[in-house]
């Protein structure tokens, strides 16, 4: 049964999402991929309506411009909570990318890579999470699944500390 679900943009974002957040937050926990942002906007506004269970909505900001964000965030709020008729709902946003939390920490990458990162490229990983690790890791599909599996429950544990 599910107690929950939590929707995200496409199918990395939930890799990332099941790879990174404990267990004891995931049972019971339904994970719902979109084809996009919009897709995953429709996905959240309709299991609360129809399900009337608790959703989470993550959603990339492609931004790190708080004004922004800000109003990104005040807009879906807006919309899922005339679908949720009093369900909890939240919005959580991943700024500017989920895979942003992957580079909160550039060691397990340098360990996972065997590479060493300057400050540049770690500036330009902030900035571009996707396009960093893409370029980084390749473009094969599941090269970011070896990356999650290669990571240790430590490092694991400091990845969750990114905010």
């Amino acid at each position: 049964m599910a107690y929950a679900y939590v929707v995200a943009e496409g199918p990395s974002d939930i890799r990332v999402l099941r790879a990174l957040l404990p267990e004891r937050l995931t049972n019971g926990t339904v994970f719902v991929e979109g084809a996009g942002s919009y897709s995953a906007q429709t996905l959240a506004s309709s299991l609360l309506a129809a399900r009337q269970i608790p959703v989470a909505l993550v959603v990339d900001t492609d931004t790190d411009r708080e004004t922004v964000v800000a109003e990104q965030l005040d807009l879906l709020r807006g919309l899922l909570g005339q679908a949720a008729a009093g369900v909890p709902f939240r919005v959580l946003p991943a700024v500017p990318e989920v895979e942003a939390v992957l580079v909160h920490d550039r060691l397990p990458l340098e360990r996972i890579t065997g590479r060493h990162f300057d400050e540049v490229e770690w500036q330009s990983a902030k900035r571009n999470p996707k396009g960093f690790l893409r370029q980084v890791l390749g473009a094969q599909p599941n090269v970011l699944a070896t990356l999650l599996e290669a990571l240790t429950e430590q490092e694991r544990e400091v990845l969750r500390q990114h905010p």
